[in-house]
């Protein structure tokens, strides 16, 4: 099955609406689920309980996630909404679509008519509890002389200025963790960890990063979460996030 070839998120009264004009996905059958995660980092999730109906649309409302008026999660709201497209349909994995949205509102509440719902993740580059890394496209994977692989990865930290208000200029990468996703069985495999030692090539300026990090024989073939990515940096006053 080919990937859906495009998803539309709208906010409606009392919930949110998705759509596609894909035909493929049009009836039902194949599935999908979403994830909210609130400001104070609480997570929501229904899973493989969504389909889009004949005209390619469906709909869920905040009830369904357990929200009232008086039960409400912090605002900005991050939505994640994927969908079971790959090869295996019966089978979630790395290789499946995923679409990112995020709801702000001026008056904390999720209910609010004038809540404004945007196209990607909220960042909040105030935030001072920990860093958060956004990667460039450039991010590959490269091949050296003798044959070993490298993952270089290149990014933005998004909320620098105020990191390094707040804990002095940064040093580097105090360590690295990723999981991966092995493609041929779809299924969870490995987290893979580095410490300082083990990256080469660090090059930190201002707000951007490039790391290249030497990935080992026994990691098979497969995806690099992007969700379940960590950097952990140092900063001058020997404080790390």
């Amino acid at each position: 099955m080919a990937p859906i070839s495009d998803l539309s998120l709208t906010l409606v009264d009392g919930g949110l609406e998705f759509s596609t004009t894909d035909t493929n996905f049009q009836g039902g059958g194949v599935k999908a689920d979403i994830t909210l995660e609130s400001s104070n980092g609480n997570t929501y999730m229904i899973a493989s309980g969504l389909e889009f109906d004949a005209g390619g649309i469906g709909s869920i409302q905040w009830s369904d996630f357990g929200f009232t008026n008086v039960n409400q999660p912090s605002l900005p709201l991050n939505i994640t909404f994927a969908v079971n497209d790959d090869d295996d349909p019966a089978v979630w994995s790395a290789n499946d679509s995923v679409f990112y949205y995020n709801i702000t509102s001026t008056s904390n509440d999720l209910f609010d008519s004038t809540n404004v719902l945007s196209q990607g993740r909220f960042i909040d580059t105030t935030a001072t509890v920990s860093a958060i890394l956004t990667f460039s496209s450039s991010s590959t994977i490269e091949y050296d002389v003798s044959g070993d692989n490298y993952l270089r990865l290149i990014g933005t930290i998004e909320n620098y200025d105020s990191l390094v208000a707040e804990y002095g200029e940064l040093i580097g990468f105090r360590d690295i963790e990723f999981r991966v996703q092995d493609n041929i069985s779809g299924t969870d495999n490995l987290y893979v960890n580095y410490t300082e030692y083990d990256l080469n090539d660090i090059d930190t300026v201002d707000n951007t990063f490039d790391v290249s990090i030497k990935i080992p024989n026994y990691i098979p073939n497969g995806t690099i979460v992007e969700r379940d990515f960590w950097g952990a940096l140092s900063f001058q006053n020997d404080s790390f996030l």
